[in-house]
């Protein structure tokens, strides 16, 4: 993304609906997890961690939740959540968003998914950037009409 390219970033409007308590269930002793990258590479970069259950409009859904694997020397305590829906190439990014779950976030076998947060990888402003393909397991079949839309004027890309 170039300087005052800012401008062409866009959002939906919040809304609490599209932030959900949801029941986590831990996975004990996750495998690490080469995970694609749209360059056609893997990423080793995440390991299991648990997975999310909830429903969102009235429509049972189930998230995988990975732990990011920090390099040698670094502190990482976010949860990463990859995932696609059905407004991909319409009016978000079409490889996908992501969402960063906090640990501090679950408690009581509960997590927070606050999709208003959702995010593009940095391949949508950077071509060639070597993001992480959300897996087929985290594909929801429902408009997730929250964060991030899709990068510049248009939908395109």
């Amino acid at each position: 993304m170039k300087p005052g390219e800012i401008a062409n970033l866009r959002y939906f409007a919040p809304d609490e609906d599209y932030r959900v308590r949801a029941k986590f269930v831990p996975v004990k002793n996750g495998r690490t997890v080469a995970m694609k990258s749209v360059n056609g590479g893997k990423h080793q970069l995440v390991k299991e961690y648990g997975y999310a259950v909830f429903e969102l409009m009235s429509v049972p859904l189930k998230l995988h939740i990975y732990k990011m694997v920090a390099a040698k020397g670094e502190k990482n305590y976010d949860l990463f959540v990859p995932f696609t829906d059905q407004t991909n190439s319409i009016s978000t990014y079409r490889g996908g968003r992501y969402l960063n779950v906090r640990l501090k976030d679950i408690s009581d076998n509960k997590v927070i998914l606050d999709f208003n947060k959702a995010y593009n990888p940095r391949t949508a402003y950077v071509k060639g950037y070597p993001a992480i393909v959300p897996p087929r397991e985290n594909a929801l079949h429902i408009d997730i009409n929250a964060g991030e839309k899709a990068y510049g004027r248009d939908p395109g890309f």
